[in-house]
């Protein structure tokens, strides 16, 4: 049931507490300094985290209910716009990644070993051994912005062609989630049949799914 998701509120309601956390969150910029308190940075973890959290629950639910239905334009319109939504969070945001990969290794340590942030020490870890690969906040903000029309448009469109595949197998039409499920058949000739038809059909697209495939990964 996908509406225990939203646990009772609309997507609209999370998404609205979702923004007043990160106007919360952007104006505690001014707090961080390198002497900032365990206390102090558990409190803006935790709101971060909370943010994703909320975030990700709304996107989550309509991805869901796109892949019930690729044809649902719906849904499909609120992931494209939540794609947007997030890299708009994902920049407002990005100075605390910024600011925690620029501090002194004295007090990047005293934060990372300290008791309060045990629950965020892998997490914070993780954003100073990203330094070397980071670009100025001006950078990344504009390949957030590449990134939420970039490979990702491609990978939608791939799963809408073939998502949308039927196959006859065994005297019926079968959709692509069900014959995917007859890979782990205990028959090896199910097994094998429906590898071969889901194979034929790719082979027979290959050139349109080739050429999404490749703006996918590039």
């Amino acid at each position: 049931n996908l509406e225990e998701i939203r646990q009772g509120k609309s997507a609209e309601d999370w998404l609205a507490l979702v923004t007043k956390d990160v106007e919360t969150f952007v104006l505690e910029r001014k707090n961080l300094v390198p002497i900032i308190t365990p206390k102090k940075l558990l409190e803006l973890v935790s709101l971060k985290e909370c943010i994703a959290v909320n975030f990700y629950r709304v996107q989550a639910y309509y991805e869901l209910k796109f892949y019930e239905d690729t044809s649902n334009s719906d849904a499909l319109a609120q992931i494209n716009y939540l794609k947007q939504y997030g890299a708009d969070i994902d920049n407002k945001t990005l100075f605390f990644s910024l600011w925690f990969m620029g501090i002194d290794e004295k007090n990047a340590q005293r934060l990372l070993n300290a008791p309060e942030l045990k629950p965020y020490k892998h997490f914070l870890e993780q954003v100073r051994i990203n330094a070397p690969y980071t670009k100025s906040e001006e950078i990344e903000r504009i390949i957030n912005l590449v990134g939420m029309t970039g490979g990702s448009a491609f990978s939608e469109i791939y799963q809408i062609i073939t998502n949308n595949y039927t196959f006859e197998l065994g005297g019926k039409k079968i959709g692509k989630e069900e014959i995917t499920s007859l890979f782990r058949s205990p028959d090896p000739k199910i097994r094998e049949e429906a590898y071969t038809k889901i194979l034929s059909r790719y082979r027979d697209e290959r050139v349109v799914l080739t050429e999404l495939y490749k703006n996918v990964v590039l």
